[in-house]
């Protein structure tokens, strides 16, 4: 019965319709940002003749991050919004399907824009066999962590999965202790890369400190760097924040995410066949 009451308290209901607002706010910035690169993803991924291995892999790999994201900001969007009627039909059952949806598909994105990054470094890094062997290690612990947690966590929230009538939409009450672990695995990657990407720069033989920054920046410390400050907000939000607060600032994030590394493939796409100079990095925007 407490449970039930929770569903019409004034604070879950501020929350709830929140997560509705900022749903659609994730949806609107990655549309908007659809729009103002529409033309380099014309030139630099569909536009390139590719038709090795490597071409392919990289075109699949945009349209996940691309694409397959963007349907899940809108199928989120679109389930909070309040106007999912015949989706929703009052029932508690799509809702918890939702989650699972939402959940799996998050883990398996961050999972491919880990593995672009990896790729990426992989490649700047020269493709010394110590170093592949120590990312991809570091990444498949990393992932599968992610994964297991991320099963285990929307299993425990079904319960607590509730349908909210007076507003039209899904919500849940509490969040489960194992979510903090799910985001805390993949910020451990992200931390992972900022100190490998420093050990990098370090044991290249350099005669400045200027040019340990420079390697750090050519290898991407910068994008490192944000990323862990978005997976940190995440992590943050599931500790102390509530349960609606905490799904609306990971579709925010999520989106953000997506954005960042779109850009970020567009440009490296785009760089493909130029040298790097002095001063050069795969982050410039």
């Amino acid at each position: 019965m407490s449970s039930l009451a929770g569903l019409f308290s004034p604070e879950v209901i501020d929350s709830v319709l929140s997560a509705r607002y900022l749903s659609a706010v994730a949806l609107v910035s990655v549309v908007y940002d659809h729009f103002i690169t529409f033309d380099q993803e014309l030139k630099n991924i569909w536009g390139s003749n590719s038709s090795t291995g490597r071409g392919y892999l990289h075109k699949v790999t945009f349209v996940l991050n691309r694409y397959v994201a963007s349907s899940v900001s809108a199928y989120t969007a679109f389930v909070l919004s309040g106007d999912g009627k015949g989706l929703l039909d009052d029932q508690v059952s799509p809702c918890r399907r939702f989650i699972w949806v939402f959940t799996m598909v998050a883990t398996i994105f961050i999972g491919v824009t880990q593995f672009i990054i990896i790729l990426r470094v992989y490649h700047l890094w020269d493709k010394r066999r110590s170093m592949t062997v120590i990312l991809f290690l570091g990444f498949l612990i990393s992932f599968s962590a992610a994964t297991v947690l991320a099963v285990i966590t929307v299993i425990k929230v079904q319960p607590v999965t509730h349908f909210f009538p007076f507003v039209n939409t899904c919500g849940f009450l509490e969040i489960p202790k194992t979510l903090p672990y799910v985001l805390g695995s993949l910020l451990l990657f992200d931390l992972f890369l900022i100190v490998m990407a420093i050990f990098n720069a370090l044991e290249t033989p350099h005669d400045t400190h200027a040019e340990v920054f420079e390697r750090l920046h050519r290898d991407g410390a910068r994008l490192f760097l944000v990323l862990f400050i978005l997976r940190l907000i995440t992590l943050i939000m599931s500790v102390v924040g509530n349960p609606a607060d905490t799904f609306a600032v990971l579709s925010v994030v999520w989106s953000l995410n997506s954005v960042l590394i779109s850009r970020i493939h567009l440009r490296v796409e785009g760089l493909r066949f130029l040298n790097f100079g002095v001063g050069k990095s795969f982050l410039i925007m």
